[in-house]
């Protein structure tokens, strides 16, 4: 289950059957309902649920443990997708990555292609650590809008500070084609780009280094380790990729960022967004076109 800091509105379970298939050398995430998964509960929404074993996350807390009952809105994610990494198996420091996909085309999703660090020593909380996001997409209206760049808190007056948006969407066909989305990170610098055209690049020297941040009369929280550690500190240290798919949640969809098209269903302060949510899509509609493909993933050093 979904954790701080961003508490998307899925589960991610490994579901051979629907959700996470490999098949002709691919990759395909689609999202399921979790009350077509779970059809043994009367209310799949309002159960108790304990992932047992096989949950990646830490065991007996919340990730993989939820009590549906405990409150009288929906505390169980709606929606099932999948998630997957090569944490504790390959991990890397500096290198450029290309992972070719095809990223999903619904309201209120997102890719997840990214560079997660493998150890905290920036921080355990809110990204301090870092994170590197090789793709990050969503739907607004009839635009597709494309991301790339680095996560260094999630606090909304952080999080897209560092981050980039690609310029001319409009020219590809993000959902229906294949694109090579890159990332060439060395210990000067790291840039983003779709289909070799670079539209990101974060230099320490030219742009100031992470700890340097200020903004709105605050520095990071973190400041002090960041300025213990090299000059692109909180990415000078192993990371290892994470593929998979998200729904919704409390940060990505800022309720500010844009006049929402059609209108955001839930703010991200309330606690009832995920039933908000469901209850304004029509689950096979949303999806006609919500699945995301991912055909290789690619790893040299530089």
């Amino acid at each position: 289950f979904p954790t701080k800091p961003d508490y998307e509105y899925n589960l991610y379970l490994n579901d051979a059957t629907d959700v996470l298939q490999v098949g002709n050398g691919m990759v395909t995430i689609k999202p399921k309902l979790t009350s077509r998964h779970f059809q043994q509960y009367k209310k799949p929404l309002h159960a108790q649920y304990d992932l047992g074993e096989s949950c990646t996350g830490r065991q007996g807390s919340e990730e993989c443990v939820r009590d549906g009952t405990a409150t009288p809105y929906i505390s169980i994610p709606p929606f099932i997708t999948a998630q997957f990494s090569t944490k504790g198996h390959f991990s890397f420091k500096y290198g450029r990555i290309e992972i070719r996909a095809k990223l999903p085309r619904a309201n209120w999703v997102f890719p997840q292609l990214w560079l997660q660090p493998v150890n905290t020593e920036y921080g355990a909380d809110s990204y301090q650590s870092g994170q590197m996001r090789i793709a990050f997409s969503y739907v607004n209206d009839t635009q597709m809008h494309l991301f790339g760049g680095l996560i260094v808190n999630a606090d909304n007056k952080w999080r897209y500070e560092k981050m980039c948006e690609f310029p001319d969407t409009a020219i590809f066909n993000l959902a229906n084609d294949f694109h090579t989305y890159k990332l060439v990170w060395s210990e000067n610098e790291i840039s983003v780009a779709v289909d070799n055209q670079n539209y990101c690049t974060f230099n320490p020297v030219k742009d100031g280094a992470i700890a340097d941040m200020f903004k709105d009369g605050q520095e990071l929280p973190n400041k002090g380790l960041l300025q213990k550690g090299g000059k692109l500190a909180p990415f000078d240290q192993e990371f290892y990729i994470t593929m998979g798919y998200g729904i919704g949640g409390v940060h990505d969809f800022s309720d500010n960022l844009y006049g929402w098209r059609p209108e955001k269903p839930w703010g991200n302060t309330n606690p009832r967004g995920m039933g908000s949510l469901l209850k304004n899509v029509i689950f096979d509609h949303w999806m006609s076109s919500g699945e995301m493909v991912i055909d290789y993933v690619k790893v040299y050093s530089i």
